[in-house]
C-alpha cells in the first residue's frame, strides 16, 4: 500500500475494502465450498461414528461395572449389623456378659461393637478401582455428548452467500485445527481405555481373596491383554506405516470465551460474532486458497480447481497482508511442486503458475518472517535446484513466446 493510498479506518473490516467488494463474486468460492464439503462430510461422519460407538460402549460397560459393584463390592463396605446382633445374642444365650467399653483395642469391643468394624484393604481397593472405572466411563459418555454438540456447531448454521459461507468454513476449519478438536474427540476413547483397565485391576484384587484358582487363571489373561495394548500403542512409533494407531493422549486444554473484538460494531449473536471476527482476519482467504492448491492432487477437477485457485492467488497477492499470509501458509513451496509436476506441453498452466510465483515474490519487504528470522520465501536447496533445472529446460525447448516471457519474468522476480 503506497503513501497515497488511504489507510482503512480503525475497525474497518476487510469486507469494506475495495478489493473485497470485487472478489466476492469470484468463481473460487463455490469451488472451495464444493471441495471442502466432501472433506468435511467425511470428517464429521468419522467423528460422529466414533462418538456413537463410544456412547454405546460406555453405556454397556457402565451397566456391567454397576452390576459388579451392587452385587459383589458395595456390601463389603457396609457394617454387618446383623452379624454383630447374632454374636451378642449367642453370647447372652451362653451365659456370658457382653460389656462394651468403646475402646476398639478391647477384645469384646472388637467382637461385638459395630463401631469397631474395619474394612478389609482388598475390599477397599476393589471398590476404589471399580468406582473409578465407573466414573471414567460416565465422564467419557458425558464428554461424548458434548462432542456431538461441538461437531454439530462446526458443520451447521452457515451463510447462504458462497463468499460468506466459504470464509465461514475456512474460519471454523482453522479454529478446529488450532484448538485440536479432532485430537480432543479422539482422546475421549482414552477415558474408556483407562476405565477398562481400572476394572481389570479391581477384578484381579477381587479374585485374589475370592478364589486362588480363578486368580491364577485371570491374572495372566489381564496381563497379556495389557501387554498387547502396550505393544499395539508403541508399534506405530517405531514403524510409520503400522496401521495399529491409537489416538494420542493429549492434555485437555482450558476452554475460555474469546473476548469480543474491538471496533465500531459489537456482535450480538454467536454467528454475527463469527462473521465479524472473520472480517478482521486477513489470513482466512489466503488459507482457503492455500488449502485448495494443496488439494488439487486429489481433486476430481484438478485442472479447473488449480486454474481458479491460481487466478485468485494473484489477486490476493496484490495486498501485502494477504501476500504475507500466503507465504506463511507455505504456498510458495506448493507452487514450486506444482511447477515441477506440470506437463511441459501445457504452457498456459506453466505460465499461470510462474505468474503466481512472481506475484508472491514481487516485493522487497517480505513481511513473512518468524521471530527466529526464517524467511518464508526461502525453500530447500534441492527444491530450488529442481525448479531451476526445469526452468532452463523449458527455455531451451520452448515452443511459444508464452513460456519464455513467463520464465523471464519469474527469473527477474526471483533475483
Amino acid at each position: 500500500m503506497s503513501d497515497a493510498d488511504p489507510l482503512p479506518e480503525v475497525g474497518e473490516s476487510i469486507r469494506e475494502q475495495q478489493l473485497s467488494k470485487q472478489h466476492r463474486d469470484w468463481e473460487i468460492w463455490p469451488i472451495y465450498l464444493k471441495e471442502s464439503k466432501a472433506q468435511d462430510t467425511d470428517l464429521v461422519k468419522g467423528w460422529n461414528g466414533d462418538m456413537d460407538l463410544l456412547l454405546l460402549f460406555a453405556g454397556l460397560f457402565s451397566a456391567v461395572v454397576t452390576s459388579f459393584l451392587s452385587q459383589n463390592a458395595i456390601g463389603n463396605l457396609q457394617v454387618p449389623y446383623d452379624q454383630y446382633a447374632v454374636a451378642i445374642a449367642l453370647g447372652q444365650l451362653s451365659g456370658s456378659t457382653v460389656r462394651l467399653t468403646g475402646n476398639c483395642s478391647n477384645s469384646e469391643d472388637m467382637q461385638y461393637n459395630p463401631a469397631c468394624f474395619q474394612i478389609d484393604w482388598q475390599d477397599l481397593m476393589v471398590n476404589v478401582f471399580w468406582f473409578a472405572a465407573l466414573t471414567f466411563s460416565l465422564a467419557a459418555a458425558l464428554l461424548a455428548m458434548l462432542a456431538k454438540t461441538w461437531i454439530r456447531e462446526y458443520s451447521s448454521d452457515f451463510a447462504s452467500i458462497p463468499y460468506d459461507r466459504a470464509r465461514q468454513r475456512e474460519y471454523r476449519y482453522r479454529g478446529q485445527v488450532r484448538w485440536e478438536l479432532g485430537a480432543v474427540i479422539d482422546s475421549l476413547m482414552i477415558l474408556l481405555h483407562i476405565s477398562l483397565f481400572l476394572f481389570f485391576a479391581g477384578l484381579v484384587v477381587f479374585l485374589q481373596d475370592l478364589n486362588s484358582t480363578l486368580f491364577q487363571i485371570v491374572t495372566p489373561l489381564v496381563a497379556a491383554t495389557f501387554a498387547v495394548y502396550i505393544i499395539f500403542s508403541v508399534l506405530p512409533l517405531a514403524f510409520p506405516d503400522c496401521p495399529y494407531r491409537f489416538p494420542p493422549i493429549t492434555a485437555l486444554r482450558v476452554w475460555i470465551l474469546n473476548k469480543l473484538g474491538k471496533g465500531r460494531h459489537r456482535p450480538t449473536s454467536v454467528r454475527e460474532r463469527e462473521i465479524y471476527t472473520i472480517d478482521q482476519t486477513p489470513a482466512v482467504e489466503p488459507g482457503a486458497v492455500a488449502w485448495l492448491l494443496r488439494l488439487t492432487e486429489t481433486s476430481t477437477e484438478m485442472t479447473h480447481v488449480q486454474h481458479v485457485a491460481l487466478a485468485a492467488l494473484k489477486h490476493l497477492a496484490a495486498l501485502e497482508p494477504q501476500r504475507r499470509a500466503l507465504l506463511k501458509e507455505g504456498v510458495l513451496e506448493t507452487l514450486y511442486l506444482l511447477f515441477l509436476d506440470c506437463d511441459p506441453e501445457k504452457e498456459d498452466r506453466i505460465g499461470l503458475i510462474l505468474s503466481a510465483i512472481g506475484a508472491l515474490l514481487d516485493s522487497k519487504d517480505t513481511g513473512a518472517s518468524t521471530p527466529d528470522g526464517r524467511d518464508f520465501r526461502v525453500v530447500s536447496k534441492e527444491l530450488y535446484l529442481a525448479v531451476f533445472t526445469k526452468l532452463v529446460s523449458l527455455l531451451e525447448n520452448a515452443k511459444s513466446s508464452l513460456t519464455v516471457v513467463a520464465s523471464t519474468h519469474f527469473i527477474e522476480d526471483y533475483y
